[in-house]
């Protein structure tokens, strides 16, 4: 997935951002060091995702530092709600139409004012006619240079899998949450915010242990990309024996989660620490940003079991994504 290029910034720390999660202290990093993605998706209620995405918008457009510095022209334009190089789509209606993107495909075509970045916020990617995120597609597919796309959702299985496919997704957790809560948030129904344990309980400490060492071999498996969606999903579901389904996921997002943590450099959160070779060896088959995807499909996959959806038929739907997710480590790899 491409990304923006712009010279280095410094930002605020996370600390006074609006929304704090691990997700967004490695896209803070990204922005300091210049590696913004083209297109990243907010899920999560709608006041939250809002409050994040205007801190962004000031964050990415602002001239002064640490950004946003709240003082410079840019920062300025953004008080008064007229910043030339910001498009803003909204709801009509019921959701977003053809001709809202159309409009905002025209405007992208012109240059930034400033010489700086464009950025265009699309809110209620969950709610966009089918037309219209074809039309938007097509600009996620073949960004223009420096122009950086902040899409919203409330529900993220609403959200086609080609635009979430081209997006880096950021799960936001709910108002109220306490800060660096790190769980990975998905929605349920809409507007149904669930936790790392998709509203389940943690499989009890036996189940756990016995299931860890055959998800970590399935995770190398995956990641090499040695067998196909059909074969892993069928494995997977063997794995839960006599159990619940949802206990292998639960475990699978949490070992996914570990292998992003040692890729990240951040050992303090780990909790596999017996399995220490595995983390280095896998992790350092992939990256950080892919390793977040999987844990956004893991966890929806998970959610969807309360759905009485059956477990192959969820599993292979999980497969197919996570082989697309994980495409670059047997393929080729996209710059980030």
């Amino acid at each position: 997935m491409n990304t923006s290029e712009l010279r280095p910034h410094r930002v605020r720390p996370v600390s006074e951002w609006p929304v704090q999660t691990e997700l967004l202290a490695r896209l803070s990093d990204d922005i300091a060091a210049d590696r913004v993605p083209h297109a990243m998706l907010f899920v999560g209620e709608e006041a939250q995702t809002r409050r994040c995405v205007n801190f962004l918008s000031a964050l990415l457009l602002c001239t002064g530092e640490p950004a946003p510095c709240g003082r410079c022209p840019s920062c300025a334009q953004l008080q008064s709600g007229n910043h030339p190089d910001l498009y803003t789509v909204e709801r009509d209606g019921a959701g977003i139409k053809a001709a809202q993107v159309e409009a905002l495909q025209e405007r992208l075509k012109l240059r930034a004012h400033a010489g700086g970045r464009v950025v265009y916020v699309v809110h209620g990617m969950d709610d966009i006619t089918p037309v219209a995120a074809n039309r938007l597609l097509k600009t996620l597919e073949e960004p223009w240079p420096s122009v950086v796309a902040l899409l919203t959702a409330r529900s993220v299985r609403r959200v086609l899998p080609t635009i979430r496919s081209r997006c880096f997704l950021f799960p936001l957790p709910p108002a109220g949450a306490a800060p660096w809560d790190d769980a990975p948030w998905v929605d349920g129904e809409a507007g149904e915010a669930v936790g790392a344990d998709g509203a389940q309980p943690e499989p009890a400490e036996g189940r756990f242990a016995s299931l860890i060492e055959p998800v970590i071999q399935w995770t190398k498996t995956l990641i090499k990309g040695a067998e196909p969606p059909v074969i892993l999903a069928d494995r997977l579901v063997r794995t839960a024996g006599d159990g619940a389904f949802s206990e292998v996921l639960y475990v699978l997002a949490m070992w996914l989660r570990d292998l992003m943590h040692t890729r990240a450099g951040d050992d303090r959160h780990v909790r596999f620490t017996d399995h220490r070779a595995q983390l280095l060896e896998q992790s350092s088959m992939t990256d950080v940003a892919e390793l977040a995807k999987a844990i956004a499909v893991v966890l929806e996959t998970r959610v969807r079991t309360r759905s009485h959806v059956a477990a192959t038929l969820n599993a292979e739907r999980m497969c197919v994504r996570l082989r697309e997710v994980f495409a670059s480590v047997h393929g080729h790899r996209r710059p980030l």
